[in-house]
């Protein structure tokens, strides 16, 4: 339920972050065939008329962040490309402000991408005559084929010092059809079964997400709006990071779900989707 509280905090907020898959649109398996979901399109249109900055922050790494915005465009939502984030704009930042140059990375051109146009040098499985055990981090992104070559140079690379970082560690993610794996926890997994190292998430919930979109927009994290689908991801990066948390009920957990949270992880706001937002935020100027 919407409170006077809640009103004022969204009122107050500088921006608004949104997940993607579950919350504006539900794909496939194959991350094709997206749908827009019902007021997504209203909602962003809303806030632009507003000039109210927003920002959309996948967990996906398929693609790089052109080419989601060019794939929402031709399904009817219209995205500006500086507005898209992925963990692996999240990890350019990351790996900059540390000074980490040479990323070994597993993974399609979704997630070595943003870190080559950042001005990292990446090392690929495909680089014959690179040497991935001299690299400063070993980064992990979505990757359906991988061979047990590419697992023991990232061993190699991490047992000579690399930090181990993966986009994700959740095991799903939201697809028309039900839930979809999660690749990069599942190599991810394989590394650190062998090496004994963790590795650490860069995309949600991860702290690092949260702070990396909210300079991109421009504010604090606890003047941000987040709104999503899953509890253990947006709403815990929010609720972590003092932002307003907004679940909403078209991807991963539904109402029942939400309302079996413990009450320190319960979101401010819960929805059945983001044309409830829509409906809240019209009257609120």
């Amino acid at each position: 339920m919407n409170s006077p509280d809640i009103s004022a905090r969204l009122l107050a907020a500088r921006a608004f972050l949104f997940d993607l898959d579950g919350t504006l649109v539900l794909g496939d398996k194959n991350n094709k065939n997206l749908e827009v979901l019902p007021g997504a399109v209203e909602l962003l249109g809303l806030l632009e008329s507003r000039q109210i900055p927003y920002g959309v922050l996948t967990n996906g790494t398929v693609r790089p962040p052109a080419a989601y915005t060019l794939r929402l465009r031709e399904s009817g939502l219209r995205i500006p490309e500086q507005r898209m984030m992925t963990p692996s704009t999240v990890a350019a930042d990351y790996f900059s402000a540390r000074g980490s140059k040479t990323i070994f990375v597993l993974g399609v051109e979704g997630v070595w991408k943003p870190l080559r146009d950042a001005g990292l040098q990446v090392i690929l499985p495909s680089d014959n005559d690179a040497d991935s055990e001299t690299a400063d981090a070993v980064f992990v992104g979505w990757c359906r084929e991988i061979h047990m070559d590419d697992i023991e140079a990232a061993c190699n690379a991490v047992w000579n010092g690399a930090g181990l970082y993966a986009a994700s560690l959740v095991p799903f993610f939201a697809t028309k059809n039900g839930r979809a794996l999660g690749s990069s926890r599942a190599i991810s997994a394989m590394i650190t079964s062998v090496t004994g190292r963790r590795a650490t998430a860069l995309g949600k919930p991860s702290q690092h997400a949260l702070r990396s979109a909210a300079r991109r927009l421009g504010c604090k994290p606890s003047e941000l709006v987040v709104v999503g689908d899953d509890p253990e991801l947006e709403v815990r990066m929010a609720l972590r990071g003092k932002a307003l948390a907004v679940a909403v009920q078209t991807g991963i957990a539904g109402a029942d779900d939400v309302a079996k949270l413990a009450t320190k992880d319960q979101p401010q706001l819960s929805l059945t989707g983001v044309q409830d937002l829509l409906e809240i935020l019209q009257p609120i100027q």
